[in-house]
């Protein structure tokens, strides 16, 4: 049941992203550029996500290039046509495991990104037109209407798409009128606007309250020390000389449980050090870790190889997971 749900899913999103794919070469035919229309105003599209286990993940496309490396080279050339013309990608998964009856400590853990249904929206040089018109010709969606903005819904009903204004295409594996209102009609704004600009300065950028599970970052944290994590903010960026480095900052729920996962990570990355035969200065580190009250920050940690891979892994996982890739 579930091979053959996500056959439907990868088969609705090569449909759709061959339709846009029709409408993005008469785009790059034309002079027009189109932009998001977040671009000129103080708020971004993911902060309108963000509810209670959900993970809102926001990609910077030309900044994270160097993580996402040759994961373009998976997706259908349609796919990455589309994301090729992407300036960022943002994703909201709710877990299906996070239901009120379903119990955290049977769930896949790192979180498997297949289990999760995702919405969002792609922001970059799209045409509200010529994508709508592209889409009619495809033979596996219908068309549908929410006021005056027209979407389309392919036949299973595992995929949705539209455009509400040029520069942005909202979509939504689940329910379409949902994503459209909570991110644009009725968007009510749930990051605040200093962690919200924190993540749109970054190459990649990750935000969830009182997570249930946790993607995989390199680190090995117990998903009972997860659950007791009240926010969760994680960034990755580039420091002057090109390097990834990491930027956290984790409220748990008690002063105390902060302290332990500040000696839990810090153990760890120091044993992955040693392992990869880095050098390091032990006092140096201090300043990497730090606690105060109920937070745990990390600040600028260069990446060791481990949590490259991890962080890459989740990145690529999430792009595959939009191009209907397993």
């Amino acid at each position: 049941m579930q091979h053959s749900e996500r056959t439907r899913r990868n088969r609705a999103v090569l449909s759709v992203k061959t339709a846009i794919l029709l409408g993005l070469v008469v785009l790059n035919a034309t002079s027009c550029v189109h932009r998001s229309p977040f671009v000129s105003i103080e708020e971004t599209y993911f902060q309108a996500m963000g509810d209670p286990s959900e993970f809102v993940l926001t990609v910077d496309m030309k900044q994270a290039a160097p993580l996402y490396g040759d994961a373009l080279d998976a997706l259908p050339d349609s796919v990455a046509s589309l994301l090729e013309k992407a300036d960022r990608i943002s994703i909201a998964m709710d877990s299906k495991l996070d239901s009120a009856d379903s119990d955290p400590m049977e769930a896949p853990y790192p979180a498997d990104l297949s289990s999760f249904d995702v919405y969002g929206g792609i922001e970059g040089d799209f045409s509200k037109f010529l994508i709508n018109t592209a889409m009619m010709y495809s033979k596996d969606f219908t068309t549908e209407y929410l006021d005056d903005v027209k979407y389309f819904t392919n036949t299973d009903g595992t995929l949705s798409i539209g455009l509400p204004k040029n520069g942005l295409i909202v979509f939504s594996t689940t329910d379409w009128r949902t994503a459209y209102d909570r991110t644009w009609a009725e968007r009510q704004l749930k990051i605040p606007s200093l962690i919200a600009k924190k993540m749109a300065d970054a190459a990649f950028g990750m935000y969830v309250v009182s997570p249930r599970t946790m993607l995989s970052l390199g680190f090995d944290i117990p998903i009972t020390v997860v659950l007791q994590m009240s926010e969760t903010l994680i960034l990755v960026s580039y420091d002057g000389q090109g390097n990834p480095v990491l930027d956290a900052s984790i409220r748990m729920k008690s002063d105390k449980l902060a302290n332990s996962l500040a000696l839990l990570i810090r153990s760890q990355y120091v044993a992955q050090l040693r392992r990869d035969g880095t050098k390091f200065i032990a006092s140096e580190l201090k300043n990497l870790f730090v606690t105060n009250g109920e937070y745990f920050v990390i600040d600028s940690m260069p990446l060791t190889t481990a949590q490259m891979t991890g962080i890459t892994t989740s990145f690529n996982s999430v792009i595959h997971n939009f191009g209907g890739v397993r």
